[in-house]
């Protein structure tokens, strides 16, 4: 499965998809200079969009940023403030599980 990373999603839509291939097969082969030069493509940041930028980018594709964003699902270790939570609770998990269990009691059976 595909990891989403904002640096492959060059129309930043949050899909990497074939959109995204289009935006960065029109920079192949390109470099500063060219009329067809896109930086944001040049994904190992050597001043050229070569077959090792595709393949990076080939890595990503058909990631799908994630709905959940960033605050909930927090790093392991972050915790809710000082005295509130026990050193490493982590709050993310627990608004994760919630909005789970939240969807599965609203589920048709």
């Amino acid at each position: 499965m595909a990891v989403y990373d904002a640096r492959f999603d060059l129309n930043k839509d949050g899909i990497i998809d074939e959109a995204d291939k289009e935006i960065f097969l029109r920079a192949y082969l390109s470099m500063p200079g060219k009329p067809n030069w896109n930086p944001e493509a040049d994904f190992d940041g050597n001043g050229q969009v070569t077959s090792i930028d595709f393949s990076l980018f080939a890595e990503h594709l058909g990631a799908v940023r994630s709905v959940i964003p960033d605050e909930i699902l927090a790093p392991v270790g972050e915790t809710l403030g000082e005295g509130l939570a026990p050193a490493g609770f982590n709050i993310g998990w627990v608004v994760l599980v919630a909005i789970i269990l939240f969807a599965l009691s609203r589920r048709k059976k």
